[in-house]
């Protein structure tokens, strides 16, 4: 399968795991799959889009989510520039530098989505911004790992 294909699939599951509801309490611990996805397009490369892929991608998520357009993209986008100015110095990094990082990422990411929500006067409770951080940290290896073996070709 091609390495583009295998992308649209990752985004489209992606997606689905990311509107798939979940309990009460487990819905404030979901990690942000889609920003993972991104992240992992740009540590590895696989597009000189990365910026707009994740724009397009939070797009998409504020789409099926059907609030404020935008939100979801700005805050991707942002989190994925700054990581491609990064990537130099990142491009050698071990898997724990990059646990940290989709956490840091994903903290970053979640306080400009908080602040949109707080400009548009949307509830949403700032002690919750930090769990998707821990979660998406926890799910970063398996995340890279599975996407490496898909995308990736073996060696012969």
């Amino acid at each position: 399968m091609s390495r583009n294909i295998t992308l649209a699939v990752a985004l489209a599951v992606f997606i689905m795991l990311q509107i798939f509801p979940l309990p009460g309490g487990a819905q404030a611990w979901r990690p942000d799959f889609v920003l993972l996805l991104a992240i992992y397009v740009t540590q590895r490369r696989l597009t000189a889009y990365a910026v707009e892929l994740a724009c397009l991608a939070g797009l998409l998520l504020d789409i099926v989510y059907g609030g404020i357009l935008g939100k979801h993209a700005i805050a991707f986008g942002l989190s994925i520039y700054l990581l491609r100015g990064l990537r130099t110095r990142l491009q050698h990094s071990r898997m724990y530098h990059d646990i940290m990082l989709a956490f840091l990422l994903t903290v970053l990411s979640q306080v400009l989505l908080y602040s949109v929500n707080t400009l548009t006067r949307e509830s949403m409770s700032s002690a919750w911004i930090i769990y998707p951080a821990f979660t998406a940290a926890l799910f970063w290896p398996l995340v890279s790992l599975t996407l490496d073996r898909l995308i990736t070709p073996p060696e012969v």
